[in-house]
């Protein structure tokens, strides 16, 4: 976790969570600020990692202080200027895994890029995690293993698909994917099935990301 901190400009603070389906989220780790600030939006019930924890996609905010969703949230001192990135697990449908960054907005950003370096890093922890709570018998059993792995898969292989045909590192093709995910209001990994489902893979995937990968494809062919 201090790794993905410094590999990310500005950042304060990394917390990595775990919100399993019907039951209370809890942290499980951090550094820096990400501690105190993680156990305030699980017992609060409100903030941007509650609302990751809820859905699938990433959630974003450029300044804790003045923004205005999670109002059951009270905001900290020192919140000013403050961005969070707050990012359900990729790999199960009911995201046991949350990954959180604080951000110094001045000295860094909340973007397409930021995320991209947390994508970098996400495998590793939540894999670590994983098996974490796999020996402890509290949250992931093999067979929701073997579905978090091909689920990382799946966005790897469409992954590698951008990156053959726009020219662009992992990191670009992960932000290309992230990007079109939210503008297209799709999963990521719906997203990567659709992608790999054009291109003659067996997938079974929303009407909507479907739609998606096929506009993104004609882009990459453009």
């Amino acid at each position: 976790m201090e790794s993905l901190c410094s590999a990310l400009p500005g950042c304060r603070g990394v917390g990595l969570g775990i919100s399993p389906a019907g039951g209370d989220g809890r942290p499980a780790a951090a550094v820096g600020i990400a501690g105190p600030l993680d156990v305030a939006q699980w017992q609060a019930g409100d903030g941007p990692l509650v609302e990751a924890a809820s859905g699938d996609a990433a959630v974003v905010c450029t300044d804790l202080a003045t923004d205005p969703r999670w109002p059951g949230f009270p905001r900290p001192e020192g919140s000013s200027g403050l961005g969070v990135i707050a990012v359900p697990s990729a790999w199960d449908e009911r995201g046991p895994a949350l990954l959180t960054a604080y951000v110094d907005t001045a000295h860094g950003d909340v973007g397409p890029e930021a995320l991209a370096v947390l994508d970098r890093h996400e495998p590793m922890l939540a894999t670590g995690l994983g098996v974490v709570e796999y020996c402890a018998d509290e949250l992931v059993k093999a067979d929701e293993m073997m579905a978090m792995m091909r689920r990382r898969q799946l966005i790897e292989q469409a992954k590698g698909m951008v990156m053959g045909h726009a020219g662009v590192d992992a990191e670009q093709a992960f932000a290309v994917l992230v990007r079109v995910s939210q503008r297209e209001n799709v999963k990521v990994r719906d997203l990567a099935g659709a992608m790999l489902a054009r291109a003659g893979e067996t997938a079974e995937v929303p009407a909507a990301a479907r739609a998606a990968a096929e506009r993104l494809w004609l882009a990459l062919q453009s």
